[in-house]
């Protein structure tokens, strides 16, 4: 009778357990095998890449045949990557020339205002001038070179498998519904209805991720493009599209993307540096706790604070990739646990 009292006061509590223990599973199983994980990394990539190539393709679709909305989707693809390599390339090859003619003297600038504000000469270990520290670097030169091999190796790997995601999202979005028959077939028949709309509000949930990091990619790069342009900066406009999409990049996009443009400025002086990399933080506080967590509650229904659970637990868990999938796979899981648990087990309503 006890066993019967007992079974019966844990069963309301029996499935949020098995669903808080089988996302612990989940995450042990990726984590006790790396190479499965970056293969489901990969594989989820290129379903959240299908969810991005849809939307355009559903706009393209209104006035044309599927396959043709699928050619101008990929032409516009390769518009918008056109377009970022002929914005970003020349920035970084004109300033990293720029930055190697003024490097002794930016450097200089900067040690006589340190030294003046602190009182230490950060370069007085090496007999006071830039020649000892430009010396060191070339004494690493050997060490670069003999590992220049495994980084073009890598680099090399990373772009075939960023072609492979790209080809396979667009094979996913041409033939989306065959794919997804294909899934809802593994599945009992009874249960066709609820995994045809658990895949459906999937679907929605990475679509509404993407919509919502596209505008918060916009509102940013306004942001900084007109914080930059206050402060004179040169190919600032160019500077912006990169901040825009360092969004893509959760938190620490905006101050990766920083990086050339306090490049930029320290070529000038150390003051405007010093301005310019206040606007990148500013706009980074901006991003993440406002312009983000807003425009996000308005395209999936994500609460910040498990956002940043979830990312801090995939972060660390699988490091910079995990931490680029986190928030995406956060979106779908959260969909299916909504559609496929809540509601059709629990018999939750909104």
């Amino acid at each position: 009778m006890m066993n019967t009292q007992s079974k019966s006061a844990w069963h309301p509590y029996l499935g949020p357990l098995l669903l808080v223990g089988s996302f612990l599973g989940v995450w042990l199983l990726l984590k006790s095998f790396p190479t499965l994980t970056h293969f489901i990394f990969l594989a989820f990539f290129s379903i959240v890449l299908a969810a991005a190539f849809s939307l355009p393709m559903e706009w393209f679709a209104r006035f044309t045949s599927r396959p043709y909305a699928m050619l101008l989707t990929l032409l516009s693809l390769i518009i918008v990557l056109a377009a970022v390599v002929w914005i970003a390339v020349p920035l970084f090859v004109n300033q990293f020339e720029t930055l190697m003619d003024k490097a002794p003297a930016a450097l200089e600038r900067v040690r006589e205002w340190w030294k003046g504000h602190t009182g230490v000469d950060f370069l007085a270990g090496e007999g006071g001038n830039q020649s000892h520290l430009v010396q060191g670097l070339r004494g690493k030169s050997g060490y670069l070179l003999s590992h220049a091999l495994p980084i073009a190796f890598g680099t090399f790997t990373a772009f075939i498998e960023a072609l492979a995601v790209v080809v396979l999202g667009l094979f996913l979005v041409y033939r989306t519904d065959g794919y997804a028959k294909g899934v809802i077939r593994l599945f009992p028949r009874e249960k066709e209805s609820a995994v045809t709309e658990v895949m459906s509000a999937m679907g929605r949930a990475l679509q509404g991720w993407v919509r919502g990091t596209l505008i918060s990619a916009a509102i940013i790069g306004a942001i900084t493009g007109l914080g930059l342009l206050l402060l004179g900066i040169e190919n600032w406009f160019a500077l912006a599209v990169l901040a825009g999409f360092g969004q893509f990049i959760p938190y620490l996009g905006t101050l990766l993307s920083a990086a050339p443009g306090v490049a930029v400025a320290l070529a000038e002086s150390p003051h405007k540096a010093f301005y310019v990399l206040l606007v990148y933080l500013v706009t980074h506080q901006l991003e993440g706790h406002l312009v983000r967590p807003l425009v996000m509650r308005k395209t999936i229904r994500i609460q910040p604070a498990v956002l940043i659970l979830w990312q801090l637990a995939f972060s660390l868990g699988f490091g910079f990739m995990g931490l680029l999938v986190a928030t995406p796979l956060l979106a779908a899981v959260e969909a299916a646990v909504d559609i496929g648990y809540v509601k059709r087990v629990l018999g939750w309503k909104d």
